[in-house]
Order: C-alpha cells, then structure tokens, then sequence
C-alpha cells in the first residue's frame, strides 16, 4: 500500500525545463537513484528551476512516484569528477535493471506485439510494440483501491551493415535483430512505467541483450517478406 514518504538525497538529474504528460505539465527530478515529478503550472515549475540545482541535498514529500513538497536541506554543490564519453556516463540502465525497478512499482505483466507494417524481413528489419500494464495500490478512506497504468511504446532493429543503415553496431548479435527490437520495445516501455529518462544500452547501437529475456506471448513471428 502506497502513502505518503519521505525521500531525502542529492539531486543526481533535474529536467532544464518542464515537460507535458497525459495532460499535465510536470518537472522531473532525479534522487537518490529514482525519478521523481512534480506537477503544477508552468510558472511555478519554472521559479522550482531557478531555485534548485543538481548537487543541492533534499528532502521529498512523495505519494508513488508524484512529489507533493520539496524542503532544500544543503545548497552546497561538491566539485564533480572530471567524467569521460557518454557511453561511460550511463549509469547501467537496462533491460534487466529496469525490470527490477518495475517489479519493485507493482508491474503486472508486459505484453509484445509484432508490428508487421513496420517490419520488412529483405532489409533485416523488425518493430514490435510493448504494453507493460503496473499495478498502484493506495488507501483511501481506510480502503485499499487498486489501479492498473498502461505504458506503450514501439522498438525497432535492423541487422544490415552500418553503412547500409544498420543500428546494430556488434556483428556478433546482428542475427538476432529480431530479439533486439523486442528487447528495445520493453526496454522503452519500462522507462516510462519507472519513470526512467535516461539512455537504456539496449537503445543503443552498441547496445547487447544478454541480459534480456524476451518471452512474447506466442511464438516469435517470422517476418514476412514483402511483396
């Protein structure tokens, strides 16, 4: 059952500016490992911007994953490390840590569906689309309501050669650009039931998927050749 808690840390990520979602304008914040977003009206989230900063120590007041109050604990930012590429920047988020994390927020299942009209077998090619549908527990009135979220978003692979606009950059895993494009579906998918808005390695073209577990419902379809 979901209440109202306390979340105190640093500020790891903040957004530059808000974003809107299913009709609402939100900010989202990064702490202590977990995306956080705060809804109101675009002015206020604007003046939240101007008077927090990556590095400031925080406390949150949040019920699931939505930040109801924020209490600045420390404004002093240590020097960060001198980082190195992007790649080494990616702070391991994948399919598998991904997973956990929408396990720990009630997921309930994940659907895959091929996608045919997006998919042609003659250029390696195919895109599945992913439904991961979470669970929300919550007491209201002393009673416990349960609600489901539905999150969808779509995956594509192509096995060709780089050069022939391929986006799979280990040769060692481009037969299996069928299951590449599964994975980056759920992958997508569960970034927004986690809230996540970091860069997956699987959506990159030197993503791998030997964490992944692909398991749709049915058999894996066979691409059809167009005609």
């Amino acid at each position: 059952m979901e209440e109202m808690k306390k979340v105190r840390g640093k500020i790891e990520w903040m957004a530059d500016k808000p974003n809107e979602y299913q009709g609402q304008l939100q900010l989202s914040i990064k702490v202590d490992g977990q995306f956080y977003n705060f809804h109101d009206t675009e002015e206020k989230l604007l003046k939240l911007i101007t008077r927090l900063k990556k590095g400031f120590e925080v406390e949150l007041s949040v019920e699931l994953n939505i930040i109801k109050d924020i209490e600045v604990l420390s404004d002093v930012v240590e020097k960060e490390p001198r980082k190195g590429s992007f790649q080494d920047q990616l702070e391991k988020v994948n399919y598998k840590t991904l997973t956990d994390q929408a396990h720990k927020l009630g997921l309930k299942y994940m659907k895959v569906e091929f996608v045919p009209e997006l998919s042609d077998a003659a250029l390696k090619t195919a895109c599945f689309k992913a439904t991961a549908v979470m669970e929300i527990k919550k007491v209201v009135s002393g009673r416990e309501e349960i609600t489901h979220k539905v999150y969808e978003d779509y995956g594509d692979a192509c096995g060709l050669e780089e050069s022939d606009g391929g986006n799979i950059e280990q040769k060692s895993i481009r037969n299996a650009w069928i299951r590449m494009a599964s994975t980056r579906a759920q992958v997508r998918a569960l970034k927004q039931a986690t809230n996540n808005m970091e860069v997956a390695d699987e959506e990159l073209p030197s993503g791998t998927i030997e964490d992944a577990e692909t398991k749709p419902e049915d058999e894996k379809p066979k691409v059809p050749k167009k005609k």
